[in-house]
């Protein structure tokens, strides 16, 4: 079902986004040729900085894709918690100016039971987060996928997917592939929603897929 810019229906797709902010949400953000337009979302997704906001990063550090790691890069940032897992045995380590923890094994179940380690430790804190108070941003799929059988990557996602919802967080995961890419298929049914994202005449769009309303938005600037 595609959505027009009439506005009832634009009232439907807006009352739909405002839903997964306040319920939690994890959403699947793909998109190839677009790393402009994969930053500029990343940034969005991980909503204004506030006193109470606690942003977790999941990176995959592959010397075959770029990443938004320059956001916790910038020591402007607010980044409570990153967790970094090299592909690249023979990379070295960066010195990061915010509290990271590298995972050096190659089994994702350690680097699934560290992000949600970082999830336990933000709710205690909090005594309790609030919806969308928790933002993970999870940077990139596509190497995990050259690296581990997909139904092993499947098992990781739906043990983190299902931890964000459990604590009403906002999660958003990168894979730098085209919409109809099976891959995408694959994982589609973990998230609540794809953010697919395009680059044209050096302007970033974005286009929400609610698979489980059947709504499809308009290509919008990101």
């Amino acid at each position: 079902m595609g959505i027009d810019r009439g506005a009832g229906q634009s009232a439907t797709f807006s009352q739909e986004l405002s839903e997964l902010k306040q319920e939690g949400s994890n959403l699947l953000v793909v998109g190839t040729g677009c790393l402009g337009a994969h930053q500029r979302a990343c940034k969005r997704l991980l909503g204004e900085e506030t006193p109470d906001r606690r942003r977790l990063f999941a990176i995959v550090e592959s010397p075959d894709v770029d990443s938004c790691r320059h956001v916790p890069n910038d020591p402007c940032e607010s980044v409570d918690r990153l967790i970094v897992r090299n592909l690249d045995d023979d990379r070295p380590t960066v010195n990061r100016p915010v509290p990271t923890i590298h995972v050096d094994t190659r089994l994702l179940s350690v680097f699934g039971a560290e992000i949600n380690v970082a999830i336990d430790e933000f709710e205690q804190a909090a005594q309790g987060l609030t919806p969308a108070q928790l933002r993970l941003c999870f940077d990139s799929l596509g190497p995990l996928f050259a690296q581990h059988e997909p139904q092993t990557l499947f098992r990781l996602l739906h043990l983190v997917t299902a931890r964000m919802r459990q604590v009403s967080g906002m999660g958003h995961f990168h894979l730098r592939v085209d919409r109809d890419d099976d891959h995408v298929k694959l994982l589609e049914p973990l998230f609540d929603a794809v953010v697919e994202l395009r680059t044209v005449d050096e302007q970033h769009e974005q286009r929400w897929h609610i698979h489980e309303k059947g709504l499809t938005s308009d290509w919008l600037s990101i």
